[in-house]
């Protein structure tokens, strides 16, 4: 069942205006929040070259020795990538190669003297393949990591179709919502699954997780006037090394079918708005901000690549045009291709 937050209507229904005005604001308010309220400094560990692209002007270091972190954090404060493409390794060498991301970046910052927090996050896939329990138990383990009272758990892609609702994970294929664990990629032979309700996904895939260790914030707390008060608090109530399940919402299209039943799907808000106000709740909750209890908590997260944006509070870009690539790829020579994460 889809949560209430949508009106749904058998048939079609006419869409309301794109309130692109209202998305700027969205976007230049968040701009505004980060720049007074967070100081921390994003840095991804990207488990897939594919991670970076809902994202513009930032950094993909394609090796991780302590002298490449070192002159990165002395550059400037954008946020960057370290790619590790431990999707495709074992889970002994995927936690291993992590740990050493971990323990070179705490000697960089060091050696750099860097001042600011730095604000991890474990990018994955959107499809729920990867090493989850294995390298987000490693940056916990690591000092860095030691800071982190629980996990940020967000698979939502909306530019790859991927969506969370009422705690379930789904892909859209062709206008029809079909659950993640009923396509191929939940028969992956390294890393297949069998749920899409993403609290027992979790705990299928991190033996210590009990129920009390996940929350979820819905896609109604994540709308109405008090909505970022309310993701602060479940976030100050989430229990210590629990998970947080934050919902992802639909992209904007008319009809659609669950369980080849057809709906119509709708609402007024644009695809990002849920994600920005959880990243203000987020670092609100991290400054201790709201009714909870042991002040701040800070949070690692774990995540596919919609969630990357409203976090450094860089917008998305729509995607390149031809006259835009020309300058950049030869019309002569080489060639291209193209993932989805």
């Amino acid at each position: 069942m889809l949560s209430s937050g949508f009106r749904l209507l058998r048939g079609k229904a006419t869409l309301p205006p794109h309130h692109r005005r209202r998305t700027l604001a969205d976007w230049k308010g968040l701009q505004d929040f980060l720049r007074v309220c967070d100081c921390s400094r994003l840095v991804v560990i990207d488990d897939d070259p594919t991670g970076c692209q809902t994202m513009h002007n930032v950094d993909v270091l394609l090796e991780h020795s302590v002298a490449t972190l070192q002159s990165q954090l002395q550059q400037d404060d954008k946020p960057f990538f370290i790619l590790t493409n431990s999707r495709s390794l074992t889970e002994p060498q995927a936690a291993s190669i992590t740990r050493t991301v971990m323990e070179n970046l705490f000697k960089a910052k060091q050696q750099a003297q860097y001042p600011k927090q730095l604000r991890i996050v474990s990018r994955s896939d959107s499809t729920l393949r990867g090493h989850f329990a294995a390298e987000v138990n490693s940056i916990k383990a690591s000092t860095l990591g030691s800071e982190y009272d629980g996990v940020v758990f967000c698979p939502a892609f909306f530019e790859g179709n991927r969506y969370t609702i009422d705690n379930f994970h789904y892909l859209m294929d062709r206008h029809e919502l079909v659950p993640v664990s009923e396509t191929p990629f939940a028969n992956d032979p390294h890393f297949g699954f069998t749920t899409s309700h993403l609290p027992t996904y979790l705990q299928h895939k991190d033996k210590a997780l009990v129920d009390r260790s996940v929350v979820c914030v819905s896609l109604e707390d994540l709308r109405g006037d008090r909505a970022v008060d309310i993701v602060i608090n479940k976030l100050l109530g989430t229990p210590k090394d629990g998970v947080v399940v934050v919902n992802g919402k639909l992209k904007r299209h008319t009809l659609y079918t669950i369980h080849h039943t057809p709906y119509t799907i709708y609402h007024t808000a644009t695809k990002y708005s849920d994600l920005v106000t959880f990243t203000k709740g987020l670092v609100a909750a991290e400054k201790g901000k709201g009714k909870g209890e042991g002040g701040g908590r800070r949070f690692l997260i774990r995540s596919a690549a919609s969630i990357l944006p409203p976090l450094c509070g860089i917008p998305p870009l729509p995607p390149l045009t031809k006259d835009q690539l020309s300058p950049m790829v030869s019309s002569r020579h080489g060639g291209g291709g193209g993932g989805v994460g």
